[in-house]
């Protein structure tokens, strides 16, 4: 049974930036990982300075990536090549993702405030 994949990749240039938030459908989160992993090269390639996976935790096969980039334009590159397609169906997601981008509005470590 296929599970649900989310995928969300971060650009971001200084403070502000924008968000490209993709959902699929897709395999267990091993699986999904493995390819996941392989693919790395490419995102670093497209501009990608890091990435957080995060699994809910009441479904471990529901995960959000979150990858920084430098800019919109190398997260929308990155999203359009067809090497992302061909890795997500070697980890078996399905379907079309969808994708929305997301501007971002305030970031803030409590650190830095006290808190």
């Amino acid at each position: 049974m296929a599970k649900k994949v989310s995928i969300a990749a971060s650009s971001c240039s200084s403070h502000f930036g924008d968000t490209a938030r993709v959902n699929t459908t897709g395999a267990d989160f091993d699986s999904w990982k493995s390819v996941f992993d392989e693919h790395a090269a490419s995102r670093k390639a497209h501009g990608a300075v890091g990435h957080r996976v995060l699994r809910r935790s009441d479904e471990f096969n529901t995960v959000m990536v979150l990858t920084e980039f430098g800019d919109r334009s190398q997260a929308e590159a990155f999203l359009a090549d067809p090497s992302l397609r061909a890795a997500m169906g070697r980890a078996g997601v399905e379907g079309v993702p969808e994708i929305t981008f997301w501007e971002v509005a305030e970031k803030l470590a409590y650190s830095s405030i006290g808190v």
